[in-house]
């Protein structure tokens, strides 16, 4: 009695689970694990939209001693 041949999966045949996961963006896992909604403005509750993620931590450090030297304003004006 033969045994019946084994195929490999390809890559369309993967699980539902392992593809959902994948196809989750940073966005929806930072809105799932730490209830932040990146694209929602925190005072006024308006859209904002993603300009760059930045990754690179010598870029970061720059950035962030740049915004240090900066002088304290006030917000603007609500028109």
């Amino acid at each position: 009695m033969a045994k019946p041949r084994v195929r490999p999966r390809s890559a369309t045949e993967e699980p539902k689970a392992r593809a959902s996961r994948a196809a989750m963006s940073w966005m929806q896992r930072l809105r799932r694990v730490y209830d932040i909604d990146v694209s929602v403005c925190s005072n006024c509750g308006g859209a904002l939209k993603v300009l760059a993620v930045i990754t690179e931590p010598q870029v970061i450090t720059s950035i962030l001693a740049h915004l240090a030297k900066r002088e304290a304003r006030a917000p603007p004006v609500a028109a």
